[in-house]
Formats: C-alpha cells, structure tokens, sequence
C-alpha cells in the first residue's frame, strides 16, 4: 500500500474589512475618552501654575511692602497732560523680588522712558515667565499694546471705570490732584497713578479686597515695563466696575482658563478663582445695596465688605 504524506500548512491571512472597521472604531472611541482626559489635565496644570505665580507675585508685593512701607505706585507720572510719556509701572518696581534683579538695575525706577537706551529698549521686550499665565496666546512681546514684554497680571484699580483723560468734566481736578501727587484719593483701588497704598488703608479687609488679577488676549493682556502714557493706563491696571465685565472688557480682567474662571490674589496673599458671572451691579445710588460683589471686592476702604461664601 502506498502512503502518501500531506503536509500540515499554516494559512495566513489578514484582518477582514469589519475586523478592520472594528479596531478602526475601537481606537476612535479610545481616542475620544483620552483626548479630553489629556486636555482637562493640562488645563488643570495651567490653573494651578497660574494660581502659584499669583502667590508669588502677592509675597513680593508683600516684600515690597515690608521694605517700603507701602505697595508700589501703579505707575509713575509727575506730567497731568493726558499723552505724557511711557512711565514704569509696579511690574517694574517688584522686579528685585521677583528673581529679575539685573533686569531691575539697567531699566530701574523713573518717571518715564520717554527715549530708552538701545539697552534698555531690548530689556523692555525681555520676557519676564513671572509676569505670565501659559494658558495666554499673546506672545513675549504684545503687539496689542505696542510690542513692550507681555504681562497676564494687572493690578487692582478698584470698583470705578478706568477715566479717560478726554473727559474734561472728571479730570480737571485730577489733573491738579496729580500735580500735588494727591490722585489717591478718587480712587478706592490698591494701584494707580502715583499711588502709595498701605495695608492699614485696606480697612475692608485684606482676606476681602483683590490687588491683583488676570488679563488675557481676550482684554489685549498687558505689558510689564509701564504704560505707554497716562491714556493707557489699562495697560498695567484693570478695573473691577461694573461697565468692565469679567471676560468681556479691555479694561476689565480676563483669562482663557477652562470653566470661565479668572484668578485673583487678594491683599492677604492668597490666590483664588472667581466665576465670570460672580454679582455684579451699577453702582447708581449711594446703597450699598447699588454695588456687587465684585465690586465690593475691588474697593479698598469704601466700608462694603463682602463677608464669607462669595
């Protein structure tokens, strides 16, 4: 009898078209659960890097303090006309304690920058990570307000509109004001022009009044070295009125952070979120009723304390 041996082949074959569609589907739905995942873990690290820088800059602002015995000036102007010339601000002033010392010791304090050194021009532009929130498109430069170094941290102006110099029937008086470096008064923030806050004039409260908050692209952002003049005062401070609205304002605070949040560092140091729909109101009568929250907030001294759970 003969024998014949069959050999035992393997068949090789490739995936089928539905097996195909089927891993094709399984990664989509993967990817969909994970991208999301990834998104609100870096959104989480950008608020928390943003909401640490701000204690930062509240210990220098507090630094300062201690060695001035006041909170810098928003910025410096000894001119009351409204173009003026680009003065620094109190960015500039808390450079020492905030790691830029040899920044500080080329640009320093003055009354103005009206023709900066080539040097000084450069260090200007310089990006300062200190000044910045990563969740910010601008760039290191902001050519939304003349190409100086970008900051995302304004400082407080208080619960009134940021004036403009145009308004003659407001600022005759300031222009004086100015003049004898008495501008303080007209304005129950801790920064403006020529400004020398101290903490004992924060009688509402340090825990209860903001010194410091975000700005994004949404508002233009800011810029560190000062204002270009005293018409763009907004370009280192912001206002919290009611006629500049959270996440709606140039003036106003801002910022791109997921669940429409912006950070704040109050007087006392520490930093937190507010909701961009936190109460806010006109400030049409003289109750204290007449004002929000926010704006009970952004005054320093002007008797409204919020109290707890805002």
């Amino acid at each position: 009898m003969k024998i014949i041996h069959r050999s035992c082949c393997a068949i090789r074959r490739g995936f089928t078209f539905i097996e195909a569609l089927t891993v094709a589907s399984g990664v989509s739905v993967l990817l969909a659960l994970l991208v999301p995942a990834v998104q609100n873990a870096r959104d989480s690290e950008r608020d928390v890097l943003c909401l640490n820088r701000l204690k930062q800059l509240g210990l220098a602002l507090h630094n300062y303090h201690d060695s001035h015995l006041t909170f810098p000036p928003g910025w410096v102007s000894r001119r009351p006309d409204a173009g003026g010339y680009s003065s620094t601000g109190w960015h500039n002033q808390i450079l020492p304690y905030v790691n830029q010392g040899k920044l500080y010791s080329v640009i320093g304090p003055r009354d103005g920058l009206r023709i900066p050194t080539n040097e000084q021009r450069t260090l200007l532009q310089t990006a300062v990570v200190e000044f910045r929130c990563n969740s910010d498109s601008v760039g290191e430069m902001n050519p939304l307000r003349g190409d100086w170094g970008t900051t995302n941290y304004m400082g407080n102006f208080g619960p009134q509109p940021i004036p403009r110099w145009s308004e003659s029937d407001f600022w005759p008086e300031q222009i004086n004001n100015l003049k004898n470096g008495t501008a303080k008064q007209h304005f129950p923030g801790i920064f403006n022009v020529n400004s020398s806050t101290n903490i004992s004039q924060i009688t509402d409260g340090t825990s209860q009044t903001l010194l410091v908050g975000e700005r994004s692209v949404i508002g233009r952002s800011g810029i560190w070295p000062g204002p270009r003049s005293n018409f763009h005062e907004s370009d280192v401070v912001a206002d919290g009125s009611y006629a500049s609205p959270l996440n709606h304002s140039d003036t106003g605070f801002s910022s791109r952070h997921s669940k429409s949040v912006i950070n704040f560092v109050l007087c006392d140091g520490s930093a937190r979120s507010i909701h961009e729909s936190v109460n806010s109101l006109p400030d049409l009568t003289d109750s204290r009723l007449a004002r929000g929250i926010f704006q009970k907030l952004a005054g320093e001294n002007d008797g409204m304390v919020v109290g707890g759970g805002w």
